[in-house]
């Protein structure tokens, strides 16, 4: 009799054991979906704060988006995502030491993977112009914006990120002509927002992304105009600081370009 109580016994184990081991087999086969997780087709950083004990490389990938994700986003999500970054403006302007153009080296590669990946879709550029067309100029509030300068840059959260993604030559490098007279388009109508107020802190945003284009197409008139200027080829290359009359001359040589583009349509 204890014999074969003894062999009932080991027989349920073993049962009980290949159940379990069929549980965990059956969890490896069905992982959970990466893509489940996003909400309207955008990541969704974290809501809560990190443990106050988390430091260095954990705390960048707690607020970072996760590598199995990134496929699940399209480029319009993912831009999205990037500008929904954690005090996005403010890494910019902070890790700019040399200029807006260190600061977006410095998310790029030391906070947000979706900024490479951002540059190494092919459509990203349409999407970025037709974000920038989006925002409103006409209507938008000019007075409220400066109340949170934390928000404040050039003259809207959004098109102070746009304008320094948009000068990337990532996106710019093998933009067509058509891409170029859309960018351009919509460069001036926020430039010409710009010129009508006065502030005591000005990003040349639409100048920076009106240089780069100028410069990887090497539109003479601008070229003569940078080889002859240190100033002007550190905003290209940096996006430091101008002057107004550097601007000036930016912006009136872009309409030049402009319409030569036009011509060669």
């Amino acid at each position: 009799m204890l014999i074969i109580l003894l062999a009932l016994f080991l027989l349920l184990g073993c049962n009980k054991n290949n159940t379990l081991i069929d549980h965990e087999e059956n969890q490896d086969e069905n992982p959970v979906d990466p893509c489940s997780i996003l909400i309207n087709g955008i990541y969704p950083y974290p809501s809560e704060p990190p443990d106050s004990g988390i430091t260095g490389k954990a705390l960048i990938e707690y607020w970072n988006i996760p590598e199995d994700v990134l496929p699940c986003l399209t480029t319009k999500g993912l831009l999205e995502t990037c500008l929904k970054y954690r005090q996005l403006s403010q890494h910019f302007l902070l890790g700019g030491l040399n200029g807006i153009q260190s600061g977006y080296d410095y998310v790029k590669i030391m906070l947000c993977r979706g900024f490479p990946e951002l540059e190494e879709r092919t459509d990203a550029l349409d999407i970025l112009i037709e974000k920038y067309k989006s925002i409103n100029t006409v209507d938008y509030d000019t007075v409220q914006i400066l109340k949170n300068i934390l928000e404040y840059g050039g003259f809207d959260y959004f098109t102070y990120c746009l304008e320094i993604m948009l000068g990337q030559y990532a996106f710019l490098q093998n933009a067509t002509i058509k891409q170029k007279i859309k960018l351009l388009s919509e460069l001036f109508v926020k430039q010409n927002f710009r010129e009508h107020r006065v502030t005591w802190f000005y990003f040349e945003g639409p100048a920076f992304v009106m240089a780069r284009l100028m410069y990887l197409d090497k539109f003479q008139p601008f070229m003569d105009y940078y080889t002859s200027s240190s100033r002007i080829q550190n905003f290209v290359t940096w996006a430091s600081p101008i002057y107004k009359e550097h601007r000036s001359v930016i912006v009136s040589q872009a309409i030049e370009y402009f319409n030569l583009l036009i011509t060669k349509q």
